[in-house]
């Protein structure tokens, strides 16, 4: 699991209306909710190799209406140990939120490949089967 507090992309994620930060007792950890439903919201990266993270980056470039027919398409992609493109991932515990961003290692750091892409209800269930 990875900390959204650290995450490239979470600005945009924590400026979400739909999105709600608690501090812990004495301020130690932070937890984040998706307001609608109250369901915790975790973060996670996933690296994919040259022939998969492309694909990776085609979906999220895919309007919301046609979500259901990419997914089809790209059931077999998986995660690699190391790669050259990462994708970071909120997704809420019901699956009712997922953010997700793609970025492309250059120059040695990771840089930004798309936008942040925010999905609810049922397309965020959609998008949580690639994960």
């Amino acid at each position: 699991m990875a900390s959204i507090k650290n995450m490239m992309m979470a600005n945009t994620l924590l400026s979400n209306p739909s999105v709600e930060t608690k501090k812990g007792l004495f301020g130690l950890s932070t937890k984040f909710y998706y307001i609608p439903s109250g369901s915790i919201i975790k973060g996670y990266e996933f690296d994919y190799d040259t022939e998969n993270g492309p694909r990776i980056k085609d979906l999220l470039e895919t309007k919301q209406e046609n979500l259901e027919e990419a997914i089809a398409k790209i059931s077999d992609i998986k995660s690699s140990q190391i790669g050259g493109y990462r994708l970071q991932v909120a997704v809420s515990d019901d699956h009712q939120f997922a953010a997700l961003q793609m970025f492309t290692f250059s120059d040695f750091q990771y840089r930004p490949m798309t936008d942040v892409k925010i999905y609810v209800g049922d397309r965020a269930k959609l998008i949580s089967k690639i994960l």
